[in-house]
């Protein structure tokens, strides 16, 4: 058993012991999700077991299935099942967590050809519904982050609060040029999806700030492997991103509160990007930068990027 699989079998440990369950769910245009819900979840899209989510109710009040929603969307190098070990540990005991495999990641399937960002985001609210949950805080990471900021456009009434975490979503055509040039690559996806030891070296020192130059190969023959598990699927989703692509139409504006939360040695999106789209969303949005880490906060400083979420979340339950 590899590293990879031992990671996985250890948050799957993980996952069950703090309440939550695999689940498949099964929609009409052909998506299969699966994800991690609360041992309690409905399967019923008229429950209101989850309408209470962000209740007026003080804190203090709520008990028992009244716990606000709250739904992780990973990025694209990993699977929503080891992608949050830590935020499972400190926050699963105040709120429900759903945690789903993006579609062609873990195990998330489709028949579908449609690949977009968009489609994405209308079936993650197709299978929450599914899930009996109307409304929910979304977080999202780096591509998770894409899908996330278009739920909450597309969706204002479900999505209750946006956390986008290291997400370049002001990103343009040109954003990605000097990622390329150090790649020698022509198309982003020989960057996040490498073929060679080499380049899968140089990929994971982008995403982790201070990754140990001493790792074995091994390591990245399985990171290789599991990367490009379902490759032309995941090609087509970044050919498919409306998000940065030339001639798109302007990103809209959101009405809820947003939390932004970056790695100022970000290497995958610089740190201007989190600026420009703070300046973007305006007096809704709030910035916290992390000196010292890379692409992953939520996992390089997972107890200041849980306080943070917890705070907030707190903050718009009691509200």
């Amino acid at each position: 058993m590899g590293i990879i699989s031992l990671k996985r079998s250890h948050s799957i440990w993980l996952l069950r012991r703090h309440g939550l369950r695999s689940k498949f769910v099964q929609l009409e245009n052909g998506c299969t999700f699966h994800c991690w819900v609360p041992e309690d979840a409905s399967d019923n899209p008229s429950s209101n077991l989850w309408k209470p989510c962000f209740s007026k109710l003080k804190a203090s009040e709520l008990g028992g299935n009244m716990k606000p929603a709250l739904l992780l969307l990973h990025g694209f190098g990993t699977e929503g099942t080891m992608a949050w070990d830590f935020q499972v540990t400190s926050l699963a005991k105040d709120f429900h967590l759903f945690i789903p495999d993006l579609l062609c990641f873990g195990r998330s399937t489709t028949t579908n050809k449609q690949r977009s960002e968009i489609f994405l985001a209308e079936s993650l609210v197709i299978m929450m519904k599914h899930l009996g949950v109307e409304r929910s805080a979304v977080l999202g990471h780096s591509y998770g982050g894409f899908v996330a900021f278009r739920m909450a456009s597309l969706f204002p009434t479900f999505v209750t609060r946006l956390f986008i975490i290291s997400s370049g979503i002001t990103m343009n055509p040109s954003t990605n040029e000097k990622l390329l040039q150090e790649f020698n690559a022509t198309d982003i996806s020989e960057v996040l999806l490498p073929v060679s030891i080499t380049n899968a070296r140089k990929s994971m020192k982008l995403v982790y700030n201070k990754l140990p130059s001493w790792l074995p190969n091994c390591i990245f023959k399985e990171v290789i492997q599991n990367l490009n598990q379902y490759r032309s699927e995941r090609v087509e989703m970044l050919d498919a991103l409306v998000i940065g692509k030339e001639g798109s139409p302007l990103l809209p504006k959101l009405p809820q509160e947003v939390l932004i939360i970056w790695g100022e040695e970000d290497r995958i999106f610089n740190i201007k990007l989190a600026h420009e789209l703070i300046d973007f969303l305006g007096p809704n949005a709030q910035l916290e930068i992390l000196k010292g880490v890379g692409h992953l906060p939520h996992v390089e400083k997972p107890k200041f990027v849980n306080e943070l979420l917890r705070h907030t979340l707190k903050l718009q339950e009691q509200s």
